[in-house]
């Protein structure tokens, strides 16, 4: 078991931004798909902006709720951590979910798309 426990930071690194970076790219296809311009890039700004800037950047000791990016700034407190791990865990899993459902609108879109049902095509 010891061999293993060397991979337990990367699997958190991994379940901590997996969700947010298949989101961040099925939100960014989705509006490329819709709009046909690179409106995505200014959009993605503006998200971004408000989810780390306008929200959970105030939380300095650790707060995960449902916030899209969650935050933990304390190194030392790990007590907060495994008190609301199934908190953290919830979050990324609606999250996940949530980027699931966008990709796979934006899929549809797409497939319809190719078929010459939306856009210039038509």
């Amino acid at each position: 078991m010891d061999q293993i426990a060397f991979l337990t930071p990367f699997v958190w690194i991994f379940l901590w931004l997996f969700p947010i970076l298949l989101f961040t790219s099925a939100t960014s296809s989705l509006i490329t798909l819709v709009t046909d311009s690179p409106l995505a890039a200014p959009i993605g700004v503006l998200l971004w902006y408000m989810w780390t800037l306008g929200g959970s950047m105030r939380v300095v000791s650790g707060d995960y709720g449902w916030h899209f990016i969650p935050r933990h700034n304390s190194p030392a407190n790990e007590a907060y951590f495994a008190m609301h791990k199934s908190q953290l865990l919830l979050n990324r899993g609606l999250w996940l979910l949530l980027s699931l459902l966008v990709a796979g609108f934006a899929i549809y879109l797409l497939h319809r798309k190719r078929k010459g049902y939306y856009g210039k095509n038509r």
